[in-house]
């Protein structure tokens, strides 16, 4: 962790300790979920809470959303296969903005998603579109491209919605994708993609019949074809 050096005020570090059974002991998580954090988990620790009082940045209401804060939480892994799904549940189990870093060996990973009041619950927010940068180097040039001093710090949806955008921006450029219009649509479209052509091809390795693997195969070059003009 002291690798990190995402440049955040000293005041703001926390380095809190949270134990694992801290989210499944309070949230309705299912067998399979409390396995991913047993399996998965070495550590979880609250590395940053950025508010006004250590940050001197605004508080951000509209008739959607309240950021007050933003929350720097790292997980570090014993197995980085269960990422995904410890994100997805640590994400919903905590009600504000966050950003989420997966740390396991000399590899790193960032997670980030918009929240929206709940109209029926005030008491509870609509977790957004999980964007997620996939596994990268712990000295990847991205890093420097979400240093404190780097972020929009007009009010706190400014702020993490500059993690946000460099996850995403950082996505569509590996993808080698130019378009700045409909950039988020663009992006979840190549997912969609690019989950359906994994989804073909794990069928094709257990399909027997011939006639049935030449249409996943065709299926599989006709998703690659959109993919390849998606990325122009």
């Amino acid at each position: 962790m002291e690798r990190l050096g995402l440049g955040l005020p000293k005041k703001a570090i926390y380095k809190q300790f949270i134990p694992k059974n801290e989210f499944y002991r309070h949230s309705e998580f299912k067998k399979a979920d409390q396995r991913a954090f047993i399996k998965g988990i070495e550590r979880i620790t609250l590395y940053s809470q950025l508010t006004r009082e250590n940050t001197n940045v605004a508080e951000y209401k509209d008739e959607e959303r309240h950021y007050r804060e933003i929350s720097i939480i790292i997980v570090e892994l014993r197995d980085k296969a269960f990422m995904d799904n410890i994100a997805n549940l640590i994400m919903t189990s905590i009600p504000y903005p966050m950003l989420l870093i997966g740390i396991y060996g000399e590899e790193i990973v960032f997670y980030t998603a918009h929240h929206r009041e709940n109209k029926a619950d005030k008491n509870r927010t609509v977790l957004g579109y999980i964007y997620n940068t996939g596994f990268m180097e712990m000295d990847s040039p991205f890093i420097e491209d979400i240093s404190y001093e780097n972020l929009n710090k007009q009010n706190f949806y400014t702020l993490y919605d500059s993690y946000v955008q460099a996850i995403l921006d950082y996505n569509l450029e590996k993808r080698n994708i130019k378009s700045f219009e409909n950039r988020e649509e663009i992006f979840k479209e190549v997912n969609r993609i690019e989950e359906e052509i994994a989804e073909f091809r794990s069928r094709l390795k257990s399909e027997k019949h011939f006639n049935k693997q030449m249409d996943l195969n065709i299926e599989i070059k006709r998703l690659e074809k959109k993919l390849k003009d998606l990325e122009g």
